[in-house]
């Protein structure tokens, strides 16, 4: 009893962290958030994780995903120096996409808080990320790194990548002066791919702007994958 009680308070702590990482940031889309980006106006939304998580009737199994997935179709990055061709977004990637291609508005919430009756937020004009006011990355993603792509394969062929590390099911790439880590995306080196989690916490890491999970200071973001 003792040991699960303890169980549950660390739960509780990592909650109430990670609820003040991403409170006021450009990620908390409720109702009085303090943030410059877009938020909502309909006063029933004070709930922070919502617009991107639900523990029940989830849109999508990655990640208790509670945002309309994107259908749109992007035009991926290429380089005749990349080893393998640059597939459309993998699953976690389209997650952030859902908000960040502009195509779909950020009111499309699945499963609507109790709190709020049940209704959809409201959002002031556009009510997207888009060109106009917010803007967002689009579906022209050629000029954006890649993502989606496998990082063994193209590791294998590139002496400048780093070797990855898997602990478990687990894969990071990992470097040193200063310690750093960040994950790919599957259960194995054959499988995990490199998405836009990779490189930005989507929840925020203090001291590091625009949810960079490493300070790019020096270059050190880069340098945790390429070895230069």
């Amino acid at each position: 009893m003792k040991y699960l009680l303890i169980v549950i308070t660390l739960i509780l702590i990592v909650a109430v962290i990670g609820s003040a990482q991403i409170r006021n940031s450009k990620h908390d889309l409720s109702f009085g958030s303090t943030t410059t980006g877009p938020k909502t106006t309909t006063s029933t939304y004070t709930e922070v994780c919502v617009f991107c998580h639900t523990p029940h009737s989830t849109q999508s199994t990655s990640l208790l995903w509670n945002r309309t997935a994107s259908t749109a179709s992007y035009a991926v990055y290429s380089s005749p120096t990349m080893e393998q061709t640059v597939p459309q977004p993998g699953a976690v990637s389209k997650n952030c996409l859902s908000c960040h291609d502009g195509t779909i508005t950020l009111a499309s919430v699945v499963n609507n808080p109790g709190s709020s009756g049940g209704i959809a937020p409201v959002f002031t004009a556009p009510g997207k990320i888009d060109t106009t006011v917010f803007t967002g990355i689009g579906t022209n993603l050629t000029n954006d790194h890649p993502i989606g792509f496998v990082y063994n394969t193209s590791r294998s062929t590139d002496a400048d990548l780093r070797t990855e590390t898997v602990a478990g099911i687990k894969v990071t790439v990992n470097a040193t002066s200063p310690t750093r880590s960040l994950t790919l995306y599957g259960t194995t080196a054959a499988s995990a791919t490199l998405e836009c989690g990779t490189c930005h916490d989507p929840h925020g890491v203090t001291g590091v702007p625009t949810f960079l999970r490493v300070s790019n200071s020096n270059s050190e973001l880069c340098f945790t994958c390429h070895v230069k």
